[in-house]
């Protein structure tokens, strides 16, 4: 899917449409792809607006080296104002986005309302546990900053206590399993 910006000139994006005059206002909530949306965007003849509840972009691919102390949050985190810093036809927004009105073409957030001429939703997932009420009660999700962190913690607090047992048979059991 692709945006064109006349004589044959195309922006490589995820959806499809059409934008040859100045002036359109593009709003977007964050992800993978609407980074890239953004990125392509620069330059264009139209206004850009990113909209995320979060002020950083999460590699989250790399969460379970956070969680198991591999790597630092600086290593997977990084601010989305300096990842787009430069990009003059962007400003960012930082809110969560409650609901779309595209007869209206507005987004509802958490801000108030923002107006749309063009919505690109790069929107990610939330844990599910398929009902399974003791696996919501006994585990650690892993989809963000504060996840990976809690299970860090938790771990290091389990190896401590492991560590200062004298009794090996009391020594900590662990199971790790991380499914995408």
């Amino acid at each position: 899917m692709w945006l064109g910006r006349g004589k044959g000139e195309t922006y490589g994006i995820f959806i499809s449409a059409f934008a040859t005059a100045c002036g359109y206002r593009w709003r977007r909530v964050w992800g993978f792809g609407g980074l890239r949306a953004a990125r392509e965007l620069d330059n264009a003849p139209v206004r850009v607006t990113v909209v995320d509840k979060n002020n950083h972009h999460l590699f989250q691919p790399l969460l379970y080296q956070v969680a198991t102390a591999g790597l630092s949050l600086a290593e997977i985190a990084h601010p989305v104002r300096d990842i787009l810093r430069g990009q003059k036809n962007l400003e960012f927004r930082m809110a969560e986005v409650r609901s779309v009105d595209l007869a209206g073409e507005r987004l509802l957030t958490s801000d108030g309302e923002i107006g749309f001429d063009y919505l690109i939703l790069a929107m990610g997932g939330e844990t599910h546990c398929f009902g399974l009420e003791s696996i919501a009660q006994n585990t650690f999700g892993m989809k963000d900053i504060e996840d990976a962190t809690s299970i860090r913690s938790h771990l290091l607090k389990m190896f401590d206590l492991a560590n200062a047992e004298q009794d090996a048979e009391k020594c900590v059991v662990l199971i790790y399993v991380y499914g995408n």
